[in-house]
């Protein structure tokens, strides 16, 4: 789980020896500080910012800005890594009837779609690409769907996305009975 949070909002010191995380409070979406107790349980202590309501982790390892190499973790791993990357990076619509995940890489979101059925996770085929204004400008980011129908029940760790979950009210044609 920690491996994809940091992937989704981490970032890499200036010396690229460590990754640092800044879990804050984003009041018009979610209350990322409440994911600080992943890594209060993993030991790591955080230097809280009530001023501007943020917790603040450093010293996190370098590989966790990276995608896992599926030929060398488990599928618990896995799916743990997906689950937080989606706690970061991922959306649920106001309808609760579609979850999708973000990256401005199109190259991370391919992965999910090649990895992510391997652990139940299923998105669409082809990533769609937008264009949105942050504070550094105009920056293009690609968006996949994932299949409510087949999300495991313990894939949302975050409540505020938690709340919005649930199965989808659309019918499938097919669903993932068995991973090997």
């Amino acid at each position: 789980v920690l491996h994809g949070i940091v992937f989704g909002d981490g970032s890499l010191t200036s010396k690229k020896t460590r990754t640092q995380i800044y879990l804050c409070n984003d009041k018009k979406g979610a209350d990322k500080r409440k994911l600080s107790k992943y890594f209060e349980a993993a030991g790591y202590s955080g230097i809280k910012r009530d001023d501007i309501e943020q917790i603040r982790f450093y010293g996190l390892p370098v590989h966790w800005k990276e995608l896992p190499d599926v030929t060398k973790v488990s599928k618990s791993y896995l799916l743990g890594f997906i689950s937080g990357w989606f706690a970061t990076d991922g959306h649920v619509s106001k309808h609760h009837d579609n979850l999708s995940i973000s990256s401005v890489k199109k190259e991370n979101l391919e992965w999910l779609i090649k990895n992510g059925p391997s652990v139940g996770i299923t998105t669409s085929i082809n990533p769609q690409e937008r264009q949105g204004n942050t504070y550094s400008g105009f920056i293009k980011s690609f968006t996949v769907n994932i299949s409510k129908n087949n999300v495991p029940s313990n894939f949302f760790i975050f409540d505020d996305k938690t709340l919005r979950g649930g199965t989808s009210k659309h019918m499938k044609y097919w669903t993932i009975r068995n991973i090997e």
